[in-house]
């Protein structure tokens, strides 16, 4: 029975770790990102915006385009 309660405590500890985390990502370096970049450019809208967090994931998808990019020029099949 105890071993039932303590994986059960672990479960959930487990659970609420992982979606603060997730939060954490995506309010900061998605949501954030995209705000920031939108501010730079002039741009004048609210850091809940779904801009925002389609400017953030669009930066990063470029980013891991111009990674791959770059790592397939300088490692020649």
């Amino acid at each position: 029975m105890p071993e039932e309660a303590i994986g059960g405590l672990l479960g959930w500890t487990v659970r609420v770790v992982g979606y603060v985390l997730v939060d954490v990502v995506l309010e900061i370096l998605v949501k954030g990102l995209g705000y920031a970049l939108l501010r730079g450019l002039g741009v004048r809208t609210h850091p809940e915006s779904a801009w925002c967090a389609v400017v953030g994931l669009a930066f990063w998808f470029l980013c891991m385009a111009a990674a791959v990019a770059i790592w397939r020029h300088t490692h020649p099949a």
